[in-house]
């Protein structure tokens, strides 16, 4: 999932994104080193160079098979990679390497060592033998790590990432594995355990509840957390101003805490209004240009035929791998009435990340109708054989309630929304609910 700061920052709600930017960060990190063997950190590294051309050309097909290329990738490579002599922190990296490329008996004996101390490798190495669980699809075997993890490292301000990349993928397993219910209660389990003295990025798990709890019809419950969450954070947000002075504006501007504090009590705000979405009818979109599509296409003109609105951007991977899942569902739904339906909006630039095409910036826009001209190809080598339109307001649509995309929005054939999902990875829930509504 791709947020509102170009480029995309914040939480990396999505596991995915987590993943890639985790990568990018070692490819920057490690490509200058000079060492002829291979380290950890530049196994992953060169992983992350193999795939990128495949990410941004859609061949990547959601998270599954960008773990399964990972893996694959990871396994050619790791014969060069070096395993002797290694700091404390390669040695981690090691083991989550061999992880990947299911060499899970060589990772767990690298780790072993480590986790009898209380440092950072200790909690890092605990983290990576959740994961290995998560990947033999043992969840009873990581929740019991789980459980070992906050009784040895209790949410701490220092380290506000806690589990929240397990949680994601075990919650995500659980879900694919149609066990909705378990998936909640693991999430709800990760933030129950979370102090409000810090903007944990466990609390952005409020967006993964969401379509969760539409399913299950608990949304009063999901509107009490959420509420109860707004006013801790925000008295948690009100102590910490008190204690930090800023020089000037722009080291105020370059507070990363309070950022965070800030977009976490807006995806609060905007869980809340999805939450008052539900069982609405859907806000009226104009559309300014539409491919793939009768010019004339307007949204009315939806009524009657069960609806996904696929908020996307040309600059978001994510987006990009969703757009298989939504041709996947779109070939199996569409003779029984389904209709997708891409919505994006003008944003003064294109960016084609594996043509290496960038065209515009925040400073120097380009025009409508290049931005349009652009788009048409690249609706045809993403293969979006739906229509595809631009919204006359921002993707970042607040009356839907969006704060990062890929969102999508199911509209049944009233036009009254039924589900919102924002980022990918929920193929098997997405199917559940189109065959209720169909």
């Amino acid at each position: 999932m791709e947020r509102k700061t170009m480029m995309l920052s914040a939480r990396s709600r999505l596991v995915l994104f987590a993943l890639l930017t985790a990568a990018l960060a070692a490819y920057i990190g490690c490509s200058k080193k000079p060492e002829k063997l291979k380290l950890p950190s530049q196994i992953s590294a060169q992983v992350w160079d193999s795939l990128r051309p495949l990410l941004a050309r859609g061949e990547i097909a959601g998270r599954d098979a960008f773990y399964e290329a990972q893996r694959r990738y990871t396994a050619m490579l790791i014969d060069s990679m070096q395993t002797n002599g290694l700091s404390m922190e390669e040695q981690v990296q090691c083991a989550k390497e061999l992880a990947t490329a299911g060499k899970v008996d060589r990772a767990t004996e690298l780790l072993t060592p480590l986790l009898e101390g209380k440092d950072k490798y200790a909690r890092e190495a605990l983290k990576t033998l959740v994961s290995i669980k998560i990947i033999a699809k043992d969840a009873a075997g990581a929740e019991n790590l789980m459980a070992d993890y906050r009784r040895r490292f209790p949410p701490n301000s220092d380290d506000t990432d806690g589990l929240y990349n397990q949680i994601s993928d075990l919650g995500d397993l659980l879900n694919s594995e149609g066990r909705a219910d378990e998936s909640i209660r693991v999430i709800e389990d990760e933030i129950n355990s979370l102090r409000f003295d810090a903007p944990y990025s466990s609390f952005y798990f409020v967006d993964e509840l969401f379509p969760l709890m539409v399913e299950s019809g608990r949304l009063e419950e999901l509107a009490s957390m959420v509420a109860n969450f707004d006013r801790r954070l925000s008295q948690s947000y009100k102590a910490y101003e008190d204690t930090v002075s800023y020089a000037d504006s722009t080291a105020e501007a370059n507070d990363e805490t309070a950022r965070q504090y800030r977009f976490l009590l807006k995806t609060f705000k905007m869980v809340g209004n999805r939450i008052k979405l539900i069982g609405k009818k859907a806000p009226e979109i104009r559309f300014a240009h539409v491919y793939n599509a009768d010019s004339t296409t307007t949204f009315d003109r939806l009524r009657g035929r069960v609806t996904v609105l696929d908020f996307w951007a040309t600059w978001c991977l994510p987006c990009i791998i969703g757009f298989n899942e939504l041709g996947e569902l779109y070939d199996q739904y569409k003779d029984r009435g389904l209709e997708i339906v891409s919505i994006t909006s003008f944003q003064g630039m294109y960016i084609d990340r594996e043509a290496g095409i960038s065209e515009g910036s925040r400073d120097k826009k380009i025009s409508k109708a290049r931005e349009i001209e652009l788009t048409a190809s690249f609706t045809k080598k993403h293969n979006m054989r739906w229509p595809v339109a631009f919204s006359d307001r921002s993707v970042f649509d607040e009356r839907y309630g969006i704060t990062g995309i890929p969102t999508y929005v199911v509209l049944d054939h009233d036009g009254i929304i039924r589900y919102i999902q924002v980022g990918i990875g929920k193929k098997a829930q997405m199917k559940r609910i189109l065959e209720k509504l169909l």
